[in-house]
């Protein structure tokens, strides 16, 4: 049995980034070219797609004016992949989370 640690955290917080800036809900039926998938595999595919993969996935009630807010989403989502790892170990700890975050915001800010 498995115990529970503060990495079921680091996941719900990955899901709830995926679930806003998608504004799919991840309990939701999620189909790509007639595949089901999970809101985890279609973040995952999106990114894998680059800029142009994340766009088609982002709630488009999000305004993405510039390339680089597209590049800052990508990038969020990212975090929130790896925040929704299936195994807890391969997630990190809400520091580094964090600390990538405000890594990101600052850069924006720089704009």
């Amino acid at each position: 049995m498995r115990t529970v640690s503060t990495k079921v955290d680091v996941f719900s917080f990955g899901v709830l980034a995926m679930e806003l800036f998608t504004g799919r809900r991840p309990t939701g039926t999620i189909e790509e070219d007639g595949v089901p998938l999970t809101l985890q595999q279609l973040v995952d595919n999106a990114v894998s797609r680059g800029l142009d993969g994340v766009h088609a996935v982002l709630d488009p009630r999000m305004k993405v004016a510039t390339e680089a807010d597209l590049s800052t989403a990508a990038d969020v989502l990212a975090v929130a992949l790896s925040c929704a790892a299936f195994e807890p170990a391969d997630r990190p700890d809400m520091g580094a989370v964090l600390s990538s975050l405000l890594k990101m915001s600052k850069l924006v800010g720089e704009d």
